[in-house]
């Protein structure tokens, strides 16, 4: 038999191979066919090690931009809640008309109103008559209503012993930049005796600034006519606690009205801007400096709410979610009965629930930018 010309012989072939033969080619080749088939199993195992490792990555991508959103959304809540002492604006069902029922202009009447909320709802924690914004009468921000809604806005300020207060100025074109344009005047609100002791107090306290006079109470409010001051408009004016002001005038509409003495009794850091339902930073003063028949043309004109504070221990924190539902389901409550021998039907402006619609609406811009960002990681 000729040689073969690349060298091969018969016992290289397994056919016509001898038992013996064949037995010795494959304990020959053994060595090497280990080497592939464990070569292949690493192989493989990277394989699947690197999709074990890549579902995890992507899960672990999703549970953190999860969990961010919703610590975020816990986070920012409980810190909108220390902006507006104020957790809800109660006000008349219905704009007052003369000889309408549902409503009174009587200050006694609508203090009377406030015992009743305290002792049928124990989810309030304060209450306090208050002369300020007008009326919104329905819900949400983006409504005409809530555009119309007016504060008392203020108009000037006069001391016989200070005559930087003819410069001062009122305009506050950053109540307009931070929220709906409602007014872009300083407003005012007065306040009742409960708003100077109990939680409002307490709430409000720790805003006066240190060597700055201190968050009076109703007695000192009452018989000084007192006035507090933001410290941007006391810095302007280069007001100290203890001045005495001639005459504070104010407009409610296209009318004016003046109170006579004040006395500037503390002055605070103002707050971050926040939920656009009560004007911001405004300067505060007590009902009582009004006559009687000034708080009733004011109640007439709608410039009245009960302003009110929740027990927020009993609010649920666990998500934003489950508190809306909380406070939706108290301001119906509130809003189905009638109070007093005089029936006043009141609507319920809850200023926690609008708080958490900004934070969802803000969130939820947030939680699409982690998401476009993720879907490039959890491809990868």
């Amino acid at each position: 038999m000729s040689e073969r010309p690349d060298g091969l012989k018969p016992a290289d072939f397994s056919v016509g191979r001898s038992r013996l033969n064949r037995f010795t080619h494959r304990l020959s080749e053994l060595p090497s066919r280990l080497r592939l088939a464990g070569q292949g199993a690493w192989r493989g195992k990277e394989r699947g090690l690197a999709v074990i490792a890549g579902v995890f990555l992507a899960s672990l991508v999703i549970t953190t931009v999860l969990a961010y959103g919703v610590g975020l959304s816990q986070l920012f809540f409980e810190e909108s809640l220390k902006s507006e002492p104020i957790d809800a604006k109660i006000e008349y069902a219905r704009t007052p008309a003369e000889n309408a029922s549902g409503w009174s202009n009587n200050t006694a009447t609508m203090v009377e109103v406030c015992d009743e909320l305290r002792e049928e709802f124990s989810q309030f924690s304060d209450c306090t008559l208050v002369l300020g914004r007008q009326g919104i009468h329905s819900g949400g921000f983006f409504n005409f209503d809530f555009v119309v809604a007016q504060p008392l806005e203020m108009r000037g300020i006069s001391d016989n012993d200070n005559p930087l207060w003819s410069n001062v100025t009122f305009d506050y074109p950053e109540a307009e930049e931070n929220g709906p344009p409602i007014s872009d005047q300083r407003a005012i609100r007065f306040y009742g005796p409960e708003a100077f002791d109990g939680e409002l107090a307490e709430r409000y306290g720790p805003s006066i600034i240190a060597g700055s006079g201190e968050w009076p109470s109703p007695e000192e409010m009452n018989q000084s006519q007192g006035i507090i001051l933001p410290s941007t408009i006391a810095s302007e004016a280069q007001a100290s606690v203890g001045d005495v002001l001639e005459s504070l005038t104010f407009a409610y509409g296209v009318d004016e009205s003046t109170i006579l003495e004040g006395t500037v009794m503390g002055i605070y850091e103002p707050w971050p801007f926040g939920n656009p339902t009560l004007p911001f930073n405004p300067i505060f003063s007590t009902w009582e400096v009004l006559t009687e028949d000034q708080r009733r043309v004011l109640m007439d004109n709608d410039h009245m709410y009960l302003g009110v504070t929740i027990d927020r221990g009993a609010l649920p924190t666990s998500s934003t979610a489950e508190a809306a539902e909380w406070l939706e389901a108290l301001g119906k409550a509130v809003q189905d009965g009638s109070y007093t021998d005089e029936e006043v039907e009141l609507y319920y402006t809850d200023i926690i629930s609008g708080t958490i619609t900004f934070l969802n609406i803000f969130l939820g811009l947030i939680q699409i930018f982690d998401y476009i960002i993720m879907i490039p990681i959890v491809v990868l």
